[in-house]
């Protein structure tokens, strides 16, 4: 039986946690292969929140990207294990192993990044020490012998970019995971109609290029038009800076709800009246399926990578204009109560990306083709 070593111990937030727990899940189930899972404390959480438990999942406390101790431990791993490959999830791993290694690599900074969207919600500094770390970044992720993607999209950029052999690089979607078993339950949203007041899900991270720095402006543009709206983020104020807190708090119709686990996530969309995700910088957000296939419109960022992903499936925004985030959720807002849009909607997303066990099976088929 062939072994595979599965390294998530980079998957720390967002979706590469949830891509991570869906992928261990279904492996688990494989009699093909052997896994032993690396994984960080954020996928071991999901796999205990829903009574996952394996002594083949070991926990890795610190990311590797920090720490120079855990890049050690995974090398022992790596070592014990003698995997006949490694499969490192998110990468860059930060380690050169031994053995025949697959990285997936859905880091937009790394893949396509201009200076403009590098600069986008970030002062100077803020800007250089990006690019510094990016830099640092592309050293790491060359070192592996295939690349896995989310994306044709980001697929061929890395290609051209880097000069990689196309019989190096793979491309697998993402798919609906553990979220596919969630009872989808839609309420036409009267509230709206009723109070005036529409309930905005912005459901990312801390990271200047999610867009967190325009909401104010949005906010005050909508007031403005006297239209009632609250947002909420996905952000706890623990993880605000002292220059964002300032920014906020004078907003009591921002709130931050702080990071929901997986399992909750489709509660907060059904309480929700749109999503708006204005990030210039993605490869495949979870967020633009999640969304859909709980019939919520999406506001998104007019960009290449997610027209690939949503096509005519979303209300396509310039992130850099406020004026123009302010129009398409208005657009967006008269789409909430289109039963008929929302659920040829919800339909596209299941067709076009299916379940996590058919994505599972586009696993297998290249790892058997590298194993050759």
């Amino acid at each position: 039986m062939k072994k595979i070593l599965f390294n998530c111990s980079t998957n720390i937030q967002g979706g590469p946690v949830q891509n991570a727990a869906n992928f261990i899940i279904e492996s688990s189930k494989d009699t093909e292969f052997n896994y032993l899972y690396l994984v960080s404390k954020n996928v071991l959480k999901i796999l205990n929140d829903i009574e996952f438990y394996s002594t083949q999942v070991v926990l890795i406390k610190d990311s590797p990207s920090k720490k120079i101790a855990s890049r050690r431990i995974i090398k022992q791993y790596e070592d014990k294990f003698c995997p006949d490959l490694i499969f490192t999830m998110a990468g860059p791993s930060y380690i050169k192993f031994k053995n025949k290694h697959i990285m997936g690599c859905s880091n937009p900074y790394i893949i396509y990044a201009s200076n403009k969207d590098i600069k986008y919600g970030r002062s100077y500094l803020e800007f250089i020490n990006r690019l510094l770390r990016t830099l640092y970044q592309q050293f790491y992720i060359m070192k592996a012998d295939y690349y896995l993607f989310q994306t044709n999209i980001s697929m061929n950029a890395f290609s051209n970019k880097f000069s990689v052999e196309r019989k190096k690089l793979y491309c697998i979607p993402n798919a609906l995971g553990m979220i596919d078993n969630v009872d989808n339950v839609h309420n036409n949203n009267k509230y709206i109609k009723k109070n005036k007041c529409l309930s905005i899900f912005c459901p990312f991270e801390n990271y200047s290029h999610k867009g967190i720095h325009i909401i104010p402006q949005v906010s005050k543009k909508l007031e403005l038009l006297n239209i009632n709206a609250i947002f909420n983020l996905t952000i706890s104020q623990n993880d605000l800076t002292n220059k964002q807190k300032n920014i906020f708090k004078n907003f009591n119709n921002i709130n931050f709800i702080g990071r929901k686990s997986y399992s909750k996530m489709s509660f907060e969309y059904n309480k929700n009246d749109i999503v708006f995700l204005p990030s210039i910088l993605e490869v495949f957000s979870t967020v633009c399926i999640e969304s859909l296939y709980f019939k919520k419109p999406i506001v998104i960022s007019n960009k290449n990578f997610n027209r690939d992903i949503l096509e005519s499936y979303a209300v396509y925004c310039d992130s850099f204009s406020v004026q123009d985030c302010v129009n398409k959720i208005i657009k967006a807002s008269k789409l909430a109560n289109n039963e008929e849009y929302l659920l040829n909607a919800k339909n596209f997303i299941k067709e076009k990306f299916s379940n996590y066990e058919n994505r599972y099976q586009k696993f297998k088929k290249v790892f058997n083709e590298i194993l050759i």
